[in-house]
């Protein structure tokens, strides 16, 4: 069977994934600098907002 993907992600999942704390994901959406909609009154990152922030911690990471 293949496996789904997940396409937007919760606060805490999100803070899992990127290897943050659920406070600093919070403190990035509240800023703009981490895109994520309100549904049913809980925040829910796009997994393409993951992607993007990803690729910025990486490219940060390289230039060291």
């Amino acid at each position: 069977m293949a496996a789904v993907q997940q396409t937007e992600f919760s606060v805490s999942e999100a803070a899992r994934q990127l290897g943050f704390s659920v406070q600093y994901v919070y403190s990035l959406v509240y800023s703009g600098k981490l895109r994520a909609p309100r549904v049913a009154g809980k925040w829910r990152i796009p997994s393409a907002e993951l992607i993007e922030r990803r690729k910025r911690m990486e490219s940060r990471n390289g230039e060291r």
